[in-house]
Order: structure tokens, then C-alpha cells, then sequence
């Protein structure tokens, strides 16, 4: 095994007096190997809208699992793709968001192609639920729609929000850019203080940096794990046809993610299923508060008829979620 080393240089979402931070990188090319180098910088977190969407969504509590999707760029690629691409499901609960975000889209005829971006967001103990999209909207339309319901109306940080009725536990919002949903009524998801939204946390700044230009991806928080404290799992896509999986999960300490890199390892060792899988270490700086994020890429093979296949439960996610 050979060890390589980069540097990676944090910049948006990260004041300027933190943003010269460098991490140390031990990686291992499965199948391939690779040679001791000194990487190029990376601004990678200015590559993806998921800091900007992440600074929508408020950091407390902490036990919401996000998923974000570049719709616009999704539909782009379906196109190109429709096999590879057409079951794709982005969410983390794809049944109950595509449910729910499916009933606000037909209630309120909202065109799917209006909206560039989606969040979703669910709690993992409560019944929290809620979506944020990122578009082009009739608001006029759908005002008049929401008031035709009946729904009380209440200001918010200075937004209009309208409340659930007998029919509905809702809470909605709407301008010509934005749309959300929120359940149950008077739960704070969206819009957050300054300094309070997860785009301010190290570990989630850590994760953008690892993910890159993800055209989607899930977020959990991962509350019982010893080694482990998130697991971010992504899809990237130079084009239709050359895709791959990245998982990044930030370990509680340094030693915790070189035990995680080499569980991860062993695990994808010999595996065709994952041939050509990269697997890193960024190491952050405990004493600023930067944690540790392994690092795993997994392309989709030629013979892969469907993009996606890191996300679903096989060994690599198996072993993660044990850590």
C-alpha cells in the first residue's frame, strides 16, 4: 500500500482567517495503487449548490437527516440517460417524500420542471418532515390557493407562512423563488439566525468540501456510532456516462477515521462490484475544530445499467453503519 498526501483548501462557507487550513490525505487505489504526490489545491466547496442549501436549513436539533437534489441537473442527465437515470429516487425516504412532495406539486400545479433544487428534510425522532425547492413559482396562484383553503396566516422572521387546517398539519411558504412545506404546524425548519443553520457547522463545511459537485445527496446524523458522527452519501456525474458514488463520513477523532478507512478497505478488497474504488482520509484539525472525513468514490462500472448503486445496502454501507 502507498500513501499519498494532499492539500485542500477550505474557502466558502469558512471565514478567511480559517480558510488556509490544509488536510493530510492517506489514500489507497483499489486494484490500481498510487504514488506518493503532493496534490492540487481544491475549492471544492465552491463546486455544488449544497453549502448555499444547507444555509437554508437551521442546525437545531441535530437529528435531521438531509437529502439535496440538483433537480435541474438530474433532468438534464435523464435526458441524455433515460435508462441509467429514469429510477433514480434522491431521497433519503424516497416513498414519503415522493408522496408528500408529489401531493404539494398537483395540489398547488406546480410544474416539476419549475423547480432547479430540492430539500428534504426528516427527523429521526419525531415526526418531522419537510421539503424546501428552489425554483420559478407562480406565487400569486398559489396564495390565492392557500387562502381558498382556509389556512390561518402568521408572519414569520418577516415571511408569510400559512398554517394547517382540519384536512392538513402543514405549514407553507411561497415567493417567485421559493416554496416549502412543513410538518407538523409551527416547526422551525427553514430560514435560520445567522450562524445557526448547518452550512455553519465544521462537520457539514467538512462534508462539502469531501462531497464536490454532488447532484445529490443524503445527510445522517449518525447518533450512536462510536467511530462515526455523519455519513453522507452522493452522486456525481461528468456526464450521463461517467458517473460514480462518493460516500464521505466524518469520524469523531483522527484514529477514528484511519480505523474507518481501513474497515472500508478490507471490506471492497478483491469486491468487482466496487473495482477502481478510491478510498481517503482529509484530515481536518481537531484543535480548530475541523474533524476527519473518509473519503470512499465508487464508479459506476460499464456494465452498470443504473446509477446509484452506493446507496443502496450492500457491504460498504453495511460496514460504515456498524462504525
Amino acid at each position: 500500500m502507498s500513501i499519498s498526501f494532499d492539500r485542500r483548501r477550505r474557502t466558502a462557507g469558512t471565514p478567511a482567517r480559517r480558510s488556509a487550513a490544509v488536510a493530510a490525505v492517506c489514500g489507497l487505489l483499489l486494484n490500481t495503487g498510487c504514488s506518493l504526490t503532493s496534490g492540487p489545491e481544491s475549492d471544492s466547496e465552491d463546486a455544488s449548490g449544497l453549502s448555499a442549501a444547507l444555509g437554508k436549513v437551521s442546525s437545531e436539533p441535530e437529528t435531521r437527516i438531509v437529502g439535496y437534489t440538483d433537480s435541474a441537473r438530474l433532468r438534464e442527465l435523464t435526458k441524455e440517460a433515460p435508462e441509467r437515470f429514469a429510477d433514480f429516487r434522491p431521497f433519503p425516504d424516497p416513498e414519503l417524500a415522493t408522496e408528500l412532495s408529489g401531493s404539494a406539486a398537483s395540489k398547488y400545479r406546480i410544474d416539476p420542471d419549475q423547480i432547479e433544487e430540492r430539500l428534504w428534510i426528516q427527523s429521526t425522532d419525531s415526526p418531522l418532515s419537510a421539503g424546501y425547492w428552489r425554483g420559478a413559482f407562480d406565487s400569486e396562484s398559489i396564495t390565492k390557493k392557500l387562502k381558498a383553503e382556509g389556512r390561518p396566516e402568521r408572519e414569520q422572521d418577516g415571511v408569510a407562512v400559512w398554517g394547517g387546517h382540519e384536512d392538513s398539519q402543514n405549514d407553507y411558504t411561497v415567493s417567485d423563488q421559493e416554496f416549502t412545506h412543513v410538518h407538523p404546524v409551527g416547526t422551525r425548519v427553514f430560514h435560520p439566525a445567522d450562524g445557526k443553520a448547518l452550512a455553519d457547522k465544521a462537520e457539514y463545511r467538512q462534508l462539502v468540501a469531501c462531497l464536490g459537485d454532488v447532484y445529490s445527496v443524503s445527510i445522517e446524523p449518525r447518533q450512536g456510532g462510536k467511530e462515526l458522527s455523519h455519513l453522507a452519501i452522493g452522486q456525481l456525474a461528468r456526464s450521463a456516462d461517467d458517473t460514480s458514488g462518493v460516500v464521505c463520513a466524518v469520524a469523531r477523532s483522527r484514529e477514528s477515521a484511519l480505523k474507518a478507512s481501513e474497515t472500508v478497505k478490507a471490506v471492497l478488497k478483491g469486491q468487482p462490484h466496487y473495482a477502481g474504488s478510491e478510498v481517503t482520509v482529509l484530515e481536518g484539525d481537531e484543535g480548530e475544530g475541523r474533524p476527519s472525513v473518509v473519503k470512499v468514490v465508487v464508479p459506476d462500472n460499464p456494465g452498470d445499467k443504473k446509477v446509484g448503486k452506493i446507496a443502496r445496502r450492500g457491504p460498504l454501507l453495511t460496514a460504515l453503519l456498524k462504525l
